[in-house]
Formats: structure tokens, C-alpha cells, sequence
């Protein structure tokens, strides 16, 4: 009953309402989480160094590490595929075995997961559940107050035009929006640029983002932080409300058949 409680939870924290996010911390705290080991630590259970970055199985990703943690049994045993060694700890006892620098992804293998960033980690193990404001003032900043929107920007109706000619080649993408959000406090905009697609691959999202953002490089030159976001389409995502009634600068063209094909369907012609 409390791992489906939990589960639910991490759903709703999934759409950035702040009571939401605080039920996510509070639950999380105690509960038990699954973290895969590497076999040596099996073997020298009563030996090993807690702080050794080698107890645990972290991976290095482009120079990042990640440990992932489980939920629960099911969810780890999806994503393992296969016997792994593994320890259940809770979380607040967890977080104070991990090395420092090591970024945690809780069920990376579900839809709807968490990332906990170095800076997260040390925060809540100085200040435990206090540290949760001060959490999420960090991760989900306040748009209404500290940024200025502007929904339909035309200052970069050029970049949109190249961008065009990219995205045709992404047959999976449906529409491409543009919004800019401008920091009231510095002289900063950062562009984010949303997609509505359909099973786009992480290889090719890797891919499509180093071409909007050299795009932005060479054609808009400016001080500009360019974010993508490939979920607008979901209403869970932290993102879609700031495209509510924004105009696509991009929409997929779509193919009709020829009255040839048309009628030879009717017929029965191959």
C-alpha cells in the first residue's frame, strides 16, 4: 500500500505543484530504495569503505556519474533484465554512503522518474526534510515573477526559418514551438523550443538538440540559453503550460495519396 502511495505521488510531483513535491520528499525520506552493487562489496560486506565510489554501481556517462536506485522490487528487476547484486537502504540513510559528485536517477527505467543532482544530495543530508523549500524554489522556479514571457517572439523568425529545414528530416515531429523567457533581474533570455512528436529515440533527441543549439550559435548571436523540451504534449510535463495558446513556427506537411493510388484502391488494382 505505501509503495503505491509512493508511486502515485512521484506522478503527481511530476507536474511541479509545490504540495505535490513536498508529499514527494517527505515519503521518499523514509522510504526503502533498491540500489544496485558491484560483487565485491557482496563479498567484503563487513569490510568495505563506505565513501568508495566502488561499493556502489556507478556508471560514468560523458564524464557524469549516475547510480540509479528503485523504488520497489518490480521496477529494479525491469530494469536489470537479469540478476544484479543489490542493498535496501532508506533514503535518508542511503544518501549518507554516497560519494561525493554522483548524480542519483530514481526508476531511470519508468516513464516518470527523478533526477537528484550533487547540490540536492549535499542539501538534504545538512538539513534533512527542512532542506525541501529551499529544494524546490531551486528546481521550480516561479516564471510569473522572474521572467518576463513572450509567447510568439518575432525577433527570431530567421533562426525559426533554418530550424524549419531541419526538423523536416524528423519525420516524428508533429509541431515546433518557440518561447522565450527573459530573466527580469540580468540582461538574459533563455529560448525554449518545445516539440509535439510521436516516439522520437533518445538518439536522435540527442542528436536534433546539438543542431538547434549550433543553429542558434551561428544564426542568432546572441547571450541566449536555448532548452528543449520533447514532452509538451504530455500534460505531466513541467513544461507544456507555458505553451498553452502558443502558435506552432513548425507543423509536420502532410502527404495525401494521388487520385491514381485513390482509385486504384476502389478498383482493386495493385
Amino acid at each position: 500500500m505505501f509503495e503505491m502511495d509512493f508511486e502515485d505521488c512521484l506522478n503527481k510531483a511530476s507536474r511541479g505543484e509545490r504540495d505535490s513535491l513536498k508529499d514527494f520528499y517527505n515519503l521518499l525520506w523514509d522510504l526503502n530504495v533498491i540500489i544496485p552493487v558491484v560483487p565485491d562489496f557482496y563479498v567484503k560486506a563487513f569490510g568495505f569503505n563506505p565513501k568508495s565510489k566502488d561499493v556502489f554501481a556507478i556508471t560514468n556517462v560523458d564524464n557524469k556519474l549516475i547510480l540509479p536506485i528503485f523504488s520497489k522490487k518490480e521496477i529494479f528487476m525491469n530494469w536489470a533484465t537479469k540478476e544484479v547484486l543489490n542493498v535496501v537502504k532508506p533514503f535518508k540513510t542511503f544518501i549518507w554512503l554516497l560519494p561525493e559528485n554522483v548524480w542519483v536517477h530514481l526508476n531511470p527505467n519508468q516513464d516518470i522518474g527523478k533526477e537528484f543532482s550533487p547540490w540536492e544530495i549535499e542539501i538534504l543530508k545538512k538539513s534533512g526534510l527542512k532542506a525541501i523549500d529551499e529544494i524546490i524554489d531551486e528546481v521550480t522556479p516561479n516564471y510569473e515573477t522572474e521572467y518576463e514571457l513572450e509567447k510568439n517572439p518575432s525577433f527570431y523568425d530567421n533562426y525559426k526559418k533554418k530550424l524549419r529545414t531541419v526538423f523536416e528530416v524528423y519525420e516524428e515531429i508533429e509541431e515546433a514551438f518557440l518561447i522565450t523567457l527573459k530573466n527580469i533581474d540580468r540582461d538574459f533570455n533563455s529560448v525554449i523550443i518545445g516539440f509535439k512528436q510521436k516516439k522520437l529515440n533518445s538518439l536522435k533527441m540527442k542528436s536534433l538538440t546539438l543542431e538547434i543549439k549550433e543553429m542558434a550559435r551561428v544564426v542568432v548571436k546572441d547571450n541566449v540559453e536555448i532548452q528543449v523540451v520533447y514532452d509538451i504534449n504530455d500534460s505531466r510535463s513541467h513544461y507544456s503550460f507555458l505553451f498553452n495558446d502558443v502558435v506552432p513556427f513548425y507543423i509536420k506537411t502532410k502527404s495525401f495519396p494521388s487520385k491514381t493510388s485513390i482509385f486504384n484502391k476502389i478498383f482493386g488494382f495493385k
